[in-house]
């Protein structure tokens, strides 16, 4: 089923919603590679606006394998990503996208981001209330390469 941000639950009888979170876990020792270069590894876009609860992702290993990212969440909101690691992205290891609808209230908690070749983490200048919680960036080429600073937000001058 396709929920296009179109929809407008307010005159529907028998509304569409989430009921339950949707969740995607892995052992924690098990690695998604990607076989070759391609645009990014793992790709997270619900397509519009929506509401908690989000897409949670725990122990998720990506091996980007020269991909321009690991992760590439765009137009996403209320994710959660616990334990993953980012690794080998010919850019960046986390991209936090925004497309057509500003990224906002994505968390982080306890993810690694290391030999990327640009930053650990890029969040877009229109994203907004993303939260880091025990998250490593080191041994990348952009931030997160030893330095204090592990994200760099697009437009912001910071880091």
């Amino acid at each position: 089923m396709v929920v296009t941000d179109g929809y407008d639950a307010t005159n529907d009888s028998w509304p569409v919603t989430i009921d339950t979170e949707v969740r995607i876990e892995s052992n924690p020792h098990n690695r998604i590679a990607v076989p070759s270069e391609k645009q990014a590894s793992f790709i997270l876009d619900l397509n519009g606006s929506n509401r908690p609860p989000g897409i949670t992702l725990v122990n998720m290993y990506v091996d980007a394998n020269g991909a321009d990212s690991a992760f590439r969440v765009q137009n996403a909101r209320f994710c959660n990503f616990v334990g993953c690691l980012a690794e080998n992205a010919s850019e960046c290891g986390y991209l936090v996208l925004d497309h057509d609808h500003p990224p906002n209230s994505n968390r982080f908690f306890y993810c690694d981001a290391h030999s990327n070749q640009g930053d650990g983490f890029f969040i877009d200048d229109r994203a907004h209330s993303t939260t880091f919680v025990g998250c490593r960036a080191v041994g990348n080429d952009g931030r997160g390469s030893g330095h204090r600073i592990i994200t760099r937000v697009r437009g912001s001058g910071a880091g």
